[in-house]
């Protein structure tokens, strides 16, 4: 179900007028959802993944190519998915976002490099939590100066073991 502003066809339900009540746009099937600031994504029991909305029309629409996909997430007209821990983007990545070593637009998948049990993007910053129990970000760091980063960095503080004073390892 979604509901809520629909620029860009974002909810999905096949047209762009706002709803104020839950529409159905996948009937069945579905484990998670996410919606970005322009688009949406769905993934399914099976490891598909519908998306919809900016550039991308206003009903869902499998995506092909992609299967056996654990998470997603969609940011600021930016997908990411996630596989045995492998993070894939794609789309908007004027900051770095997408994670990729660059600020280049991308419509085909790029792997992100490292292995991650979570993840999350808002407009132009995302961050995760690696395999190692360390947290890593990339993009707009600072909008005051405009600092961004393109790759994950590791950030200073292990979440496995909060009681450590050691935060090199």
């Amino acid at each position: 179900y979604s509901w809520g502003h629909n620029g860009n066809g974002r909810l999905g339900d096949g047209g762009t007028t706002d709803r104020a009540t839950p529409q159905v746009i996948i009937n069945g099937g579905i484990v998670d959802m996410d919606m970005g600031t322009f688009d949406g994504m769905a993934l399914t029991e099976t490891g598909q993944v519908y998306e919809w909305g900016y550039g991308k029309g206003n009903t869902p629409s499998l995506i092909s190519g992609v299967s056996n996909v654990d998470d997603i997430n969609a940011g600021r007209q930016a997908q990411f998915i996630i596989q045995d821990g492998i993070i894939k983007g794609r789309g908007m990545n004027n900051y770095g976002q997408v994670g990729a070593g660059d600020t280049t637009w991308n419509n085909s998948w790029r792997t992100i490099s490292g292995t991650y049990e979570e993840f999350d993007i808002d407009n132009y910053t995302a961050i995760a939590i690696g395999t190692n129990g360390y947290i890593y970000t990339c993009g707009l760091l600072n909008e005051d100066t405009g600092t961004y980063i393109t790759s994950p960095a590791k950030l200073d503080d292990r979440i496995n073991d909060p009681d450590s004073t050691d935060f090199d390892n």
